[in-house]
């Protein structure tokens, strides 16, 4: 008997779950670009107009907790592609926003949501 039967992966292993998360991290980090290129073109906080929330959420609920990987990736690197020099920072941001999502996915399932799709 395997240790891991009976508890889901938090790393995508098929090569199903592999293309889920190299989708979630293009469209992720894409929709990052698009964020950050509002907030330093129009000066705006980025707060207003952040569609990667709305994305790394629906990927935790649709592909479960192991999405947390791709999310983590493309903020890290949407942050560092901006600002090279600003590590420590892009890693303290990329990982607030996965938590974001997974933290999310959590209360909602606390709460009784179910994904019926």
């Amino acid at each position: 008997m395997d240790k891991t039967e009976g508890r889901a992966s938090l790393i995508p292993i098929s090569p199903k779950e592999i293309a889920a998360a190299v989708l979630v991290f293009a469209a992720y980090f894409l929709f990052a670009k698009v964020g950050l290129y509002i907030f330093y073109t129009f000066q705006t906080s980025p707060a207003l107009i952040w569609p990667p929330v709305g994305i790394a959420l629906a990927a935790v609920i649709l592909g479960g907790y192991r999405m947390w990987l791709p999310i983590l990736a493309a903020q890290f690197l949407a942050v560092v592609t901006r600002a090279p020099d600003a590590y420590a920072i892009a890693f303290i941001i990329a990982v607030a926003y996965a938590m974001q999502a997974v933290v999310g996915l959590y209360v909602l399932r606390r709460a009784g949501f179910e994904a019926s799709f």
